[in-house]
């Protein structure tokens, strides 16, 4: 039965499906019982919560912050509708400052954070401090050039053998600065093998004097060594320039003590607020470059993966190159160095193992030491875990509120719209609170002129994508007269939202607006039917190789059970073939218990390690738990190598379909989350025209009603 309902007052029985006129951002509830909107919700939805209302991010430029224009800025926060601020410390980049003693962490500055504080307690506000002066990434005045980010340097010295060698080695990693590795020899011929890689480095001495007994034939020697990268967290306040670093994320020992330089100021400071209205430390986007070594590195490869790594490292060095240099995917670049050491298919699974190293030791180390210390001091972790050398799905994992991002543009090289991976993984880890940085402009974008009416749409569009919460980028703190308007801005980035906007007044009710929808959006947990491991495949969660591999997995009543207690009726695993032994022992295991998983048969390791034991592992498990066709039946469970196969033998329908629509009907975007017996829908327009649609719902026996946002 159809019934067609009015976008601003619906009420109907029986089977949910509807003609709905898609405006804009909109809610469908659905209830057993009589009325879905009675009670605290229908309250809550009118007049949203401090918990549901979005967040700013709050920029500090430089030393021109003032206790008047604390208050100031934290009372129009408020009157907004605006639940929280992220204090961030930048540089000024302005000359002829009021305020030039008002340096980072110096007295000033903990007595307007106190001042923070007490105002945002009176208002009922939540504060979190970034954990490093500017916004990228982990670091601080604390971190010297010792604790700092390294990266591997090398020399390359060619040789001839067949006599005594005395060689003068070239230094690396500026002198002084660099720290060695290891001397390795590498004949120069065709086809070498990693047991022809002779490592010298007891026959070089300190001074780098190589004295070595070389067979005849042409030699190549490669020093390597590493040494800081020198990259500094940015943009920072102009009194720290020049020593201020960011902190070596490879290692625990840095890590711990940069967290503590962090941490202990603050509860020394501010420790009546910690945990109540100061509520959380948080992380931004990376911007630090490339980490590639830390002191240990070798000896935690060889632990991870029960081989020596050094021989290696010549097949990733180029001698037109100055250093390692990663692309978007976390590969390295060896542009020009076309080295192969024993095949190119073994050549290929080190450079596998060598990122994947460093992206463990990024979690294990970095963000995982950041979440546990933070914990410890009584504050939640929040961060915005994409863009670096390091598996983004797995960092999720360790945030209490993992974060994302999306522009005031669609298609913006610098920051796209939501990644639905880093949505997905962050659902898969269990969180269903998920936040972004909201609405982040160009200086093309963003000069003034923008308003709700033109920002409405993005914001949709992340909602419906698994955001909710906002942190909107950027309420820039005006610490001045309010004759001096527009005022402070961050530099020439960020849509602006501050007190001193022309449409502040009015605009309050587009803060409602997404209230509003955080009310809602924050309730229960969103319906996914399925997993995926590593890579998005369809409306899934994500779960990223090490936490899947580490997770204590349940089977019950057929259904995937994580330890978060999210439950599916699947799991994929779309790498075509590539699997590591371990995670195909641990399919095996969780089919054996009655699991539906969709998979091709395993056929190769990406990884060097028991190579090449390990393929014939994946053969046997292959046979055993594959079988030769495209369905098999293992103990209890299935392996598919179809979604749509393992959709049909679940029973899956749909979530919800499309009857009848216009041309538009592509841009209509809906998501759905569940909260005890209540189905929520969130319907958003992505359309500058209105549409009519007949939208079927997977729900029987609820009564519908459609909730209106904007008013």
């Amino acid at each position: 039965m159809k019934h067609d309902l009015s976008w601003r007052n619906a009420i109907a029985t029986g089977v949910l499906g509807c003609v709905v006129p898609v405006l804009a951002g909109g809610m469908l509830l659905a209830s057993a019982t009589a009325q879905a909107g009675s009670g605290q919700l229908e309250n809550e939805f009118a007049a949203p919560p401090m918990a549901a209302r979005p967040h700013v991010w709050w920029h500090w430029m430089g030393p021109d912050f003032s206790q008047s224009g604390i208050t100031k800025d934290l009372e129009a926060m408020h009157a907004s509708g605006i639940g929280g601020a992220t204090i961030f410390n930048l540089g000024a980049e302005i000359g002829n400052v009021p305020w030039p003693k008002q340096t980072y962490r110096g007295e000033a500055y903990w007595a307007a954070m106190r001042h923070t504080m007490a105002e945002a307690k009176r208002l009922g506000m939540q504060i979190s401090l970034v954990g490093t002066p500017g916004y990228s990434t982990t670091g601080g005045p604390w971190i010297g050039l010792e604790r700092g980010m390294q990266r591997v340097v090398w020399s390359i010295t060619e040789t001839e053998g067949g006599k005594p060698l005395v060689l003068a080695l070239p230094a690396i990693g500026g002198g002084a600065l660099g720290r060695p590795i290891a001397v390795m020899a590498l004949p120069v011929k065709e086809n070498v093998s990693v047991t022809e890689v002779v490592d010298v480095t007891a026959m070089t001495d300190a001074a780098g004097t190589l004295t070595w007994q070389a067979p005849p034939g042409k030699w190549k020697i490669y020093r390597f060594g590493y040494a800081p990268t020198g990259k500094a967290p940015h943009p920072i306040p102009e009194d720290l320039v020049g020593h201020t670093f960011e902190v070596d994320k490879l290692s625990s020992e840095h890590s711990q003590f940069n967290w503590k330089n962090v941490l202990d100021p603050i509860k020394q400071h501010l420790g009546a607020y910690v945990g109540t209205t100061l509520k959380s430390i948080s992380i931004d986007s990376y911007e630090s470059d490339i980490q590639n070594w830390t002191a240990g590195f070798r000896e935690e490869f060889i632990k991870r993966k029960g081989y020596d790594p050094v021989p290696w490292m010549v097949t990733l060095v180029s001698p037109m190159a100055s250093n390692w240099v990663f692309d978007s995917a976390r590969r390295p670049n060896t542009s020009g160095a076309g080295l192969v050491l024993g095949s190119a298919e073994e050549t290929k699974r080190f450079e596998w193992d060598y990122r994947d190293v460093i992206s463990n030791l990024f979690f294990d180390n970095g963000w995982k030491v950041a979440s546990e210390m933070c914990h410890g001091a009584g504050l939640q972790y929040w961060h915005e875990c994409y863009r670096g050398p390091f598996d983004r799905n797995q960092g999720v994992s360790a945030s209490d509120i993992p974060m994302v991002e999306f522009w005031s543009e669609k298609g913006n090289p610098n920051g796209p719209s939501v990644v639905p991976s880093d949505i997905a993984a962050s659902q898969g880890a269990g969180k269903n609170l998920i936040a972004s940085e909201a609405l982040s402009g160009g200086p093309t974008k963003s000069m003034w002129t923008e308003d709700p009416a033109f920002l409405k749409i993005f914001c949709d569009e992340a909602y419906a994508q698994g955001v909710n919460r906002f942190m909107l980028h950027e309420w820039a703190h005006q610490p001045f007269d309010d004759k001096y308007q527009p005022g402070r801005t961050m530099f020439a980035w960020g849509t602006h939202f501050g007190r001193h906007q022309t449409w502040f007044e009015p605009g309050k009710a587009f803060f409602t607006y997404l209230g509003r929808c955080q009310t809602l959006l924050q309730q229960g947990e969103r319906v996914i039917d399925y997993l995926c491991m590593d890579e998005l495949d369809g409306e899934a969660d994500l779960v990223a190789k090490d936490v899947f591999l580490q997770s204590d997995i349940k089977v019950k009543d057929g259904n995937i059970v994580l330890p978060t207690g999210r439950s599916y009726a699947f799991m994929v695993f779309p790498r075509d073939g590539e699997m590591l032994p371990e995670v195909a022992r641990k399919i095996k295991a969780m089919v054996a218990d009655g699991a539906t998983v969709v998979s091709t048969r395993p056929n190769k390791s990406p990884s060097l390690k028991d190579y090449p034991r390990s393929e014939e592992t994946l053969r046997q498990l292959g046979d055993e738990v594959w079988g030769s066709g495209t369905e098999n039946r293992y103990q209890k469970g299935y392996v598919f190598a179809k979604v749509e196969d393992a959709k049909k033998k679940c029973k899956l329908q749909p979530d919800y379909t499309v009857e009848k629509a216009s041309a538009e009907a592509a841009k209509v975007m809906v998501l759905h989350r569940r909260n005890a017996g209540l189905d929520i829908y969130y319907i958003a327009n992505q359309s500058d025209k209105a549409q009519d649609l007949s939208l079927s719902f997977r729900i029987a026996g609820k009564q519908p009603e459609l909730w209106q946002a904007e008013d």
